[in-house]
């Protein structure tokens, strides 16, 4: 096997028999996919007896799971204004359900070159990767400052991934690791650009995605809306929005005691928004146990437009993480990750 330019392809031996990796790049070579039905036709008649290799047979396999929420998928692209390719497809399916996925896997890959190579340099590269980080979250000013930051840190990324696949990869299945990897991280870099981003944290000792969204509706309003899951924690989704009296929203926790934990520290809140020069308004707590984050990033996403800059809604969102960050060093140790 071998790494294309663009590396988020992989090019294999030449054989009689046309794969199915190679099937599905021919389908969607436009770009775009005209009707959902396609993917669906490419992998019935494909079948898994062509995808005999173990590659292929898993790749085979990601497609058809995510064609099962077909769906939700599709409205996830269709709101952010990103082709449905198959690599999109699968990717949004795993952001949407499990996105903490994509830094556990790059921990493990870091791991893996701790292990079996240059320990040293590997430390080098983590520390890097840590204030690339920690750097998004510190460009919250605005759209421009934030976009800038997470396109350093996706191609720290990128890069990172690179040196790995040159470095260390041996079999056709870590091919298939940083394959997948390097596409989830341009996908990722494609939504930022939407002020959809996904920032790596490390929540009472739990590694987990941060999602952050900035909306605009047809009505030219603006809200933010951050959600993310952890260990002890549960899930937690907040959405806030500006009004006359200051900032208003609310938060939402799967864990009462999570709940009552972010009510205690509400000042909390109020100080980091003060340092924002964010007015705070009414904000409501409440704790709902079947809270599902899927069904509320689809429901905060629908029928968003792009408009103009919320620099305020950005700050919002900074004073909000670093409240939440603060609050978990009650449950145990806190850190950007990446």
């Amino acid at each position: 096997y071998s790494v294309d330019d663009r590396f988020g392809g992989v090019s294999s031996k030449d054989g009689g028999m046309e794969r199915i990796t190679e099937q599905i790049a021919k389908a969607f070579a436009a770009g775009a996919v005209s009707d959902q039905r396609d993917l669906k036709e490419i992998l019935e008649e494909a079948g898994s007896e062509e995808a005999g290799e173990k590659f292929d047979r898993m790749l085979f396999d990601q497609a058809r799971s995510a064609m099962k929420s077909e769906d939700m998928v599709y409205r996830y692209l269709e709101n952010y204004d990103q082709t449905a390719t198959a690599d999109n497809l699968l990717t949004a399916g795993m952001l949407l359900k499990t996105p903490g996925t994509i830094w556990r896997n790059l921990r493990n890959i870091r791991e893996k070159e701790k292990a079996n190579y240059n320990v040293q340099a590997s430390e080098g590269k983590d520390k890097k990767k840590k204030k690339a980080g920690a750097e998004i979250v510190g460009a919250l000013d605005g759209r421009e400052e934030t976009q800038t930051a997470y396109e350093s840190f996706k191609e720290t990324l990128q890069n990172f991934l690179k040196d790995m696949t040159f470095e260390t990869v041996q079999t056709s299945v870590d091919v298939k690791a940083m394959s997948m990897l390097y596409k989830q991280i341009t996908f990722m870099g494609s939504m930022a650009k939407e002020e959809n981003y996904e920032i790596p944290a490390n929540i009472n000792g739990s590694l987990t995605s941060i999602n952050l969204k900035i909306i605009h509706d047809d009505q030219q309003e603006s809200k933010v809306a951050i959600s993310f899951e952890a260990e002890k924690i549960g899930r937690t989704a907040a959405e806030f929005k500006l009004e006359n009296q200051g900032l208003t929203g609310f938060c939402i926790s799967s864990s009462n005691q999570w709940t009552q934990l972010l009510k205690e520290n509400k000042e909390l809140f109020e100080k980091k928004l003060e340092e924002e020069q964010v007015p705070m308004g009414e904000i409501y707590f409440a704790a709902g146990e079947k809270l599902d984050l899927t069904e509320f990033s689809l429901k905060e996403s629908d029928n968003r437009q792009t408009l103009g800059n919320s620099g305020m809604l950005y700050r919002a969102a900074r004073a909000f993480i670093g409240y939440v960050q603060e609050t978990g060093i009650k449950k145990g140790n806190t850190a950007y990750e990446d």
